[in-house]
C-alpha cells in the first residue's frame, strides 16, 4: 500500500464499523487479539504502516466474506 492510500486509525475504524454493520462490533473486533492477524490486536497494529495495511486486508476479507 502506497502513503497516498494509507488510511488513518480513525478511517480504519469507520471501515471497521461498516464493514460489521456495528459500532459495538468493530470496537469489540478492534479490541480483540485476532487469530487472522497472527495473534495481534487490530487496534494496536494501526500504529504502524505494514500494521494497517494488515488490518486493512483483513477487513477486506471479511468484507468479502472471505473467513478462514
Amino acid at each position: 500500500m502506497n502513503f497516498e492510500t494509507r488510511r488513518t486509525p480513525q478511517e480504519q475504524q469507520t471501515r471497521a464499523v461498516q464493514v460489521f454493520n456495528s459500532k459495538e462490533k468493530a470496537r469489540d473486533w478492534l479490541k480483540k487479539q485476532n487469530p487472522a492477524l497472527q495473534g495481534e490486536v487490530p487496534l494496536e497494529l494501526l500504529a504502524t504502516d505494514a500494521g494497517a495495511e494488515l488490518v486493512t486486508d483483513e477487513l477486506t476479507r471479511i468484507d468479502y466474506g472471505d473467513l478462514y
